[in-house]
């Protein structure tokens, strides 16, 4: 990571985050967001009872898919634990489909684990009403929780909407219509807070106008979104 001087929120919680992981300690992770991550994301902890209405629990949401080694925030905290093992690391998965992340700010002092270390912000395909005030509002009401100096740090994942519906299966993506993105949020928040983005639309869609013959086998629907684990109509 290149951290800019002085240094941003969005550098202060990584550099935290990455001096946790170093000296051996846990990563405590909370995800918030919509379908996307209430289905996909998976977790390793519960949030229930505490947060009863939250649908990527384990045990709670009849639709979750997400199992170990599956689920686009699972995967990466299986991952972490290859090269910072740890029996306590911890991902919570507070999403609820189509909601908008600006409704969680009421309520967060009766269930939000604390403290945190990692707070992933999902915005799906632009459906779900967020807007970077609203996300920013969520995050202050987050760090007064924590109570500390030091923000958590924060990585926001924009998704990609597909635009017409997506190919049948193991078929390589087709020239698509422009669909719908999140990535002016994310750019905003990026600039005005330092948070660290994932774009989907950046990473895939240019991947859709390669011309077929130089297509790389790893461009199928099922690769790219179905079977990395991120919601389906997606």
């Amino acid at each position: 990571l290149t951290y800019h001087d002085p240094p941003r929120r969005g550098d202060i919680g990584f550099a935290s985050l990455f001096e946790r992981l170093h000296a051996g300690r846990p990563l405590r992770a909370l995800a918030f967001g919509s379908s996307v991550t209430a289905v996909f994301g998976g977790c390793t902890a519960s949030l229930v009872p505490n947060c009863p209405t939250c649908c990527g629990t384990t045990g709670y949401n009849p639709r979750g898919q997400a199992t170990p080694a599956y689920g686009f925030l699972r995967r990466p905290v299986e991952w972490l634990n290859r090269t910072w093992p740890h029996a306590n690391h911890r991902l919570w998965n507070a999403a609820q489909p189509a909601t908008s992340l600006e409704a969680w700010g009421d309520c967060l002092a009766d269930w939000m684990p604390r403290p945190l270390d990692l707070v992933v912000l999902e915005l799906g395909g632009a459906r779900t009403g967020n807007t970077a005030a609203g996300m920013a509002r969520l995050m202050r009401s987050v760090e007064q929780l924590l109570g500390r100096e030091r923000p958590p740090a924060v990585l926001v994942v924009s998704f990609f909407r597909w635009s017409p519906p997506p190919p049948a299966d193991g078929a390589p993506l087709a020239t698509f219509r422009h669909g719908q993105s999140s990535d002016g949020i994310a750019d905003n928040l990026a600039r005005r807070y330092g948070w660290l983005v994932v774009s989907e639309e950046r990473a895939l869609v240019p991947e859709t106008r390669t011309p077929p013959e130089r297509r790389a086998d790893a461009v199928l629907w099922p690769s790219v979104k179905q079977s990395d684990g991120v919601h389906p109509s997606h």
